[in-house]
C-alpha cells in the first residue's frame, strides 16, 4: 500500500509539473493586452485540454499494454494524474480572479511558476530534506520550469 501511495503521489506531481510548464509556455505567447476571459481561456484550455488528451492516451495505452490489468489501479493512477492538472487550473483561475485585468497575465505566470517551486519544496520537505535544501530544490524547480517555458516560447516564435 505504501508503494502505491508513493507511486500515485509521483504521478500527481508529474502531471502538475508537466501541465504547469506547458501552461507557462502558453501564457508566454498570450497577448499582454488580452481580456480577463482570454487569460482564463488559456488557463482552462491548456489544463483541461492536456488533461483530456492525457486521459485518452492513458486509457488507450493501459488497455493496449495490459488488457488484463486491474481497472481499479489504473483508475486510481488516472485520478492522481488528473488531480495534478486540476491544481494547476485552480491556481491559474485564482490568480486571474484576484488580480486586476492589467496584471493578471503576468501574475498568472508568477502563480504557476510559484506552484512548481512550492510543489518541489513541499515534496522535498516530506522526503526529509531540511528547510534550506528544500528551498534550493524549490528554486531550482521554479527556474527549470521557467527555462522550459522560455524554450517552448522560443520554439513557437
Amino acid at each position: 500500500m505504501h508503494d502505491e501511495r508513493v507511486h500515485l503521489r509521483r504521478e500527481a506531481l508529474t502531471m502538475l509539473l508537466y501541465v504547469s510548464m506547458t501552461l507557462l509556455g502558453a501564457l508566454a505567447v498570450a497577448d499582454a493586452d488580452s481580456s480577463r476571459g482570454h487569460v482564463l481561456g488559456v488557463v482552462w484550455g491548456t489544463t483541461v485540454g492536456l488533461a483530456l488528451l492525457h486521459w485518452v492516451a492513458f486509457s488507450l495505452a493501459a488497455r493496449l499494454a495490459d488488457p488484463d490489468a486491474h481497472e481499479d489501479a489504473n483508475r486510481r493512477q488516472l485520478l492522481a494524474q488528473l488531480s495534478g492538472a486540476a491544481v494547476v487550473a485552480l491556481v491559474g483561475t485564482v490568480a486571474v480572479i484576484l488580480l486586476p485585468v492589467e496584471h493578471e497575465l503576468q501574475g498568472t505566470r508568477y502563480a504557476v511558476a510559484g506552484l512548481v517551486g512550492t510543489a518541489a519544496f513541499g515534496h522535498a520537505r516530506e522526503r526529509g530534506s531540511g528547510p534550506a535544501r528544500s528551498l534550493l530544490i524549490g528554486i531550482a524547480a521554479l527556474l527549470l520550469a521557467v527555462l522550459a517555458a522560455a524554450v517552448e516560447h522560443a520554439l513557437l516564435h
